[in-house]
């Protein structure tokens, strides 16, 4: 998704959000009337249903406006994490059991992370070596 939205840096924020909008409910039309019989919701689910689009819809927001703004290799690493976090919800608040293969795909997750960020600080480290090597031959030369 953050690739996508640094490819679309000329759209505004809104452009984007409204396109997910639009593309969400005509989805969520197609899906409700093909896997089960729809039906409008009870009035607690007519709020269960305001919250989750207005969280939904801050959240996207945030997403298009830091995917315009931030680097999309980190964000799109970060994004990953969502799934961990998912799982760390469903254990803190649902009370659910984990089972081995969860907890295999949040190691993996964090692992995928640290080689990420230890393959990027290993860049900046080399071409922080390299620029200050450079500086000392420029000083060499020029004391010469």
């Amino acid at each position: 998704l953050f690739v996508i939205v640094r490819k679309a840096k000329a759209a505004h924020v809104l452009n984007l959000l409204w396109s997910w909008a639009v593309g969400s409910m005509l989805m969520s039309l197609v899906l409700a009337n093909t896997v089960s019989r729809m039906m409008l919701p009870s009035n607690l689910g007519w709020m269960y249903v305001a919250g989750m689009c207005t969280f939904g819809t801050v959240g996207h927001f945030m997403m298009n406006y830091a995917g315009q703004k931030a680097p999309a290799g980190p964000s799109a690493l970060l994004r990953s994490t969502d799934v961990a976090f998912a799982y760390l919800w469903e254990f803190v608040i649902f009370k659910t059991a984990a089972n081995g293969v969860t907890i295999l795909g949040v190691c993996m997750i964090g692992i995928g992370i640290l080689l990420v960020a230890y393959s990027k600080y290993q860049g900046r480290r080399k071409s922080a070596l390299e620029s200050s090597s450079t500086t000392r031959e420029e000083e060499e030369e020029a004391e010469e």
